[in-house]
């Protein structure tokens, strides 16, 4: 059976295929040579986030964070009081309503001041 293919779907299909190849070299290259993946992830920067500091941050500031909203931002208001503030940003998995899969997304914008 032959495919016969317009150029355009001929276009699409080599597009499509040098995307894979393209991805398949970044990720061997990225898991090969970590270094890397930590020059081109500019995201994960602190200079990108504006960190906030976990035990001083008011409601209005938590709910500024992705994923936390204002009945996070009270859960985390009250476990900060009833436990004297943080010790550790891990902390915040004890707050009802932060799994593992928020605290990813939430700890890169807090941290503790000393």
């Amino acid at each position: 059976m032959m495919f016969h293919f317009t150029k355009e779907e001929r276009t699409v299909l080599i597009s499509l295929a040098a995307i894979i190849v393209v991805g398949a070299c970044l990720n061997y290259l990225f898991k090969t040579n970590p270094q890397i993946k930590n020059m081109v992830n500019v995201l994960e920067s602190d200079h990108i986030y504006r960190k906030i500091d976990i035990n001083q941050a008011s409601q209005e500031d938590l709910v500024k964070i992705p994923r936390i909203g204002p009945v996070t931002a009270q859960r985390i208001i009250f476990y900060r009081n009833e436990k004297e503030g943080f010790k550790s940003l891990q902390e915040l998995q004890d707050v009802e309503g932060i799994g593992s899969a928020t605290y990813k997304t939430i700890v890169k914008y807090l941290k503790i001041s000393p």
